[in-house]
Order: structure tokens, then C-alpha cells, then sequence
């Protein structure tokens, strides 16, 4: 009888040392932007000033002094890593994909629990970075570690730890950005795909959770977002994703309640209400602004 051999899995950490080993040329220290190389008894990168960060059990690395917590919590991930898993974003990851050429450099400033960068790494022959303050979110992106061509990282927009112009595409998705931090990190002849809300993105949520919190504009406009954005870069392209989404389920309404900052100020009673309201289709209403220096 044939022995059938187990493939054996890479740990984690040795992918995340494997990625480093092959990329380590695109980083820099973010305490004093010298050179990095990497330690991998001691499961870290070191600078040449001797600054030490930890590649996590996770194969997560940490390149900010400490952790800073954000209100993003792990509730919201796990809700987040649900209706990603349920199809909510399928259409935009595929636009996202379609503007991205096999074997660039990508990095996803805000890249939360990791969907985006995951599905693109399934679809593309990219070597990808997800950069996010929240630890909780980079240690829920560990999930989608292959090999050696995913990182997630705990780092900060506003100081990347990487060199100028060493990246090919920036995505920012519904997340803050640092605009003179992706300009100085993009390549001449790089690109941004910025995707932010348009006017009638889940206004049945906006609607719903303004009866109940008279904080909460009803309604939503994206002109600022885009004068701000037109004050750093002349070349934007606009393109529209406009779709509806199904929430056929008590699941499906509970992790669509849970992923939205929209609901944050409401209580379970109210959350419990919306599980059983008429909603049972929501709006997405997204533009992709492909942006060029």
C-alpha cells in the first residue's frame, strides 16, 4: 500500500519571515527610517540603530512603539470577517483586482480584518502589505497568510515604515488616509484606489439608526472628502459601485448591525429591533477614485 506524505504547513511566523526575506528591501525603521533586516531565531526585524519589533505567534509584525487602542473591537472584526465571508464587498474586491497588475507591490492603508488584501492575493500574483493601528484587526488577518506573498502589519498611515517611492498601488478602503505619506511611499508612475461612500450607501441603516439617535445625519455627501482630496492630486478617475445586498437572515442582519460604526451609540434592545425590522436588502453606494500623482 502507498504511504500518502502529509504536506507539511509553514508556521505563521516563518511565512511572515519568508515575506520579509524577499521584501525587506521595500521597509524602513519607523523610529528612525535606517534599514531593517531580520532575526529570525529571535522572531523580530532590527533596524541599524539596534530598534527591535516582534513578529507576532500570529505571523502579525509590529512596527509602532506601542499598541494604541482604537474603537474598532473585536466584535466588530468578527462581524466585519463574517459579511466579507458572505459575499458584501465581492464586487468591489473584483473592481479593486481588475485595476491591479500581477507582480506590483500593494499595500492597504487601513486594511482592518484583511478581506480586501485576501481576496486580492487569491486573484493576483501580488506581494501585498495590510497596514492598520488595530492589533485586533491585524491578528483577525492572519487567517489569510500564504505563501509569502501576504504581511499584515500593526503600523501607523501617517509614519509607514517603508521607503519612498517603493509601492505600485495604495487601496484605502472606507479608512482613513495620510495623503503626504502615500505620495511620499508611491512610485512615480504608482496609483491609489481610494474608495470612499457615496450619497446612498446603507441609508437604510443611516435611516433606521437617525429614529433612534438624533445625532446621526440621516443623509451623507462625499464632497468634502473629495475637495480634500483634490487639494493633493489632480489626476482622479471616478468610478461607480452601486449594488444591493441581501440580508435574507437573522445572521446576516446582526453581523450588518455589528460592522458598522453607524450603530456603535445603539444598545442590544435596539439591535434586536433591527433583526426584526422590514430591512432585509441594503444599498451600496461606493465611488473608486483611481488617483494618480
Amino acid at each position: 500500500m502507498k504511504k500518502v506524505q502529509k504536506k507539511l504547513l509553514k508556521k505563521k511566523t516563518d511565512l511572515a519571515i519568508e515575506f520579509l526575506n524577499k521584501y525587506s528591501d521595500k521597509f524602513r525603521c519607523p523610529l528612525c527610517s535606517s534599514d531593517i533586516f531580520i532575526l529570525p531565531a529571535e522572531k523580530s526585524v532590527q533596524c541599524e540603530n539596534h530598534h527591535t519589533f516582534d513578529i507576532s505567534k500570529k505571523g502579525s509584525l509590529q512596527l509602532v512603539n506601542k499598541f494604541v487602542k482604537t474603537e474598532y473591537d473585536q466584535a466588530l472584526f468578527t462581524s466585519r470577517t463574517e459579511m466579507m465571508a458572505a459575499g458584501l464587498f465581492k464586487p468591489v474586491f473584483s473592481k479593486i483586482a481588475e485595476n491591479i497588475q500581477d507582480d506590483e507591490f500593494v499595500i492597504d492603508a487601513g486594511s482592518g480584518e484583511g478581506s480586501a488584501l485576501i481576496d486580492l492575493a487569491n486573484n493576483k500574483k501580488v506581494a501585498a502589505v495590510g497596514f492598520d493601528l488595530s492589533n485586533q484587526g491585524i491578528q483577525a488577518s492572519t487567517r489569510g497568510l500564504a505563501e509569502g506573498n501576504l504581511l499584515f502589519v500593526v503600523g501607523n498611515l501617517a509614519n509607514l515604515p517603508l521607503k519612498d517611492q517603493s509601492v505600485d498601488t495604495i487601496i484605502n478602503l472606507l479608512s482613513p488616509a495620510s495623503y503626504q505619506e502615500f505620495k511620499r511611499v508611491l512610485k512615480t508612475d504608482g496609483q491609489i484606489l481610494k474608495i470612499i461612500p457615496n450619497s446612498q450607501y446603507l441609508h437604510e441603516i443611516r435611516e433606521f439608526v437617525a429614529e433612534k439617535n438624533p445625532h446621526i445625519n440621516s443623509t451623507y455627501e462625499n464632497t468634502d472628502v473629495i475637495k480634500n482630496l483634490q487639494e493633493h492630486f489632480s489626476q482622479i478617475e471616478v468610478v461607480d459601485i452601486n449594488y444591493n445586498f441581501a440580508l435574507n437572515t437573522p445572521e446576516l442582519k446582526a453581523n450588518m448591525f455589528g460592522m458598522t460604526p453607524l450603530t456603535w451609540s445603539l444598545d442590544e434592545e435596539i439591535k434586536q429591533e433591527f433583526i426584526k425590522s422590514s430591512i432585509d436588502n441594503i444599498t451600496i453606494d461606493l465611488q473608486m477614485l483611481k488617483i494618480r500623482k
